[in-house]
């Protein structure tokens, strides 16, 4: 199916076709001597104005496609501009919106580490503040200590050891068990052996004592001797266990005398040992 431009070429070509058959058709008629008048000239004419005619509307047509072309051309090109500039726009969106999320990162971050900071620094002050607090309530706690007296450490008397308990610290001391006992060791043992446990329940106020007395037996010359030999030393040794009435935290004295011949002192030749005189560290109730 022939379009409307194979038409109009057509139609062109038809006429060029009569136009060259009238002017063949005229020069044979010259050649036989017929006159130009003779010649029918309307005939020639209307072919020339249909060519004529043929022509212009394919050159109209040529002009109008042109037209159209460029028209087509110009918005394509209009659109492909708006297309770059869109892109362009995305493109500088995009960036913008990166340095924002950047700019917003880093003030996450400052923010982060600034809250990092004063948690660090609140976290120093509060355990300074607990250390401070609990030296003030160490240095008010109750503090045990325990010495010994001996009496009648005579040949032929009955000798005694007391253990006096004495608080030397600021707030009373509960006193929950104490112990005594005396024993022959070559060297005295880590945990020496104890033949009574005592409950008690004493409350012990500052600067107040507590006293638990044994007796020791009757002297003895050969016993004494037998302690000059220094095969083996005799020990007195006690131990107190007690609350901080305002804590409630537990702590423990350990004390320990020895009999030393030969020793010249008001304490019957006794003095204090080189081991077992000492104290807990800070225990919390549920330990």
């Amino acid at each position: 199916m022939l379009n409307k431009d194979d038409r109009q070429a057509k139609s062109i070509l038809a006429a060029l076709h009569d136009l060259t058959s009238a002017l063949r058709s005229s020069n044979d008629q010259r050649e036989r001597g017929v006159s130009a008048q003779q010649i029918s000239n309307p005939e020639v004419l209307s072919f020339l104005g249909g060519v004529k005619d043929s022509l212009d509307a394919l050159i109209y047509q040529s002009k109008t496609q042109v037209e159209e072309t460029k028209t087509f051309q110009r918005q394509s090109l209009r659109v492909q501009w708006l297309r770059f500039l869109a892109a362009g726009a995305a493109f500088v969106a995009a960036g913008i919106y990166a340095n924002i999320a950047r700019l917003q990162q880093k003030t996450m971050d400052a923010t982060l580490g600034q809250i990092q900071k004063q948690v660090a620094a609140a976290e120093v002050a509060n355990n300074l503040a607990g250390r401070t607090l609990q030296s003030v309530i160490d240095a008010e706690r109750p503090w045990v200590g325990i010495t010994f007296r001996i009496q009648d450490w005579t040949v032929g008397r009955n000798a005694s050891a007391t253990a006096i308990l004495t608080n030397g610290g600021r707030r009373p001391a509960k006193i929950t068990r104490v112990q005594l006992d005396t024993n022959q060791y070559v060297v005295f043992p880590d945990n020496p052996r104890y033949r009574r446990d005592i409950k008690n329940s004493t409350l012990i106020l500052p600067s107040g004592s507590l006293t638990n007395t044994q007796p020791l037996g009757v002297i003895t010359q050969p016993k004494l001797d037998d302690l000059g030999l220094r095969r083996h030393t005799f020990f007195i040794y006690a131990s107190v266990d007690y609350k901080d009435v305002l804590t409630k935290s537990v702590h423990w004295t350990h004390g320990c005398w020895q009999y030393v011949p030969g020793a010249q002192n008001t304490a019957s030749r006794f003095v204090k040992c080189s081991t077992y005189n000492d104290v807990d560290e800070e225990k919390s109730p549920n330990e």
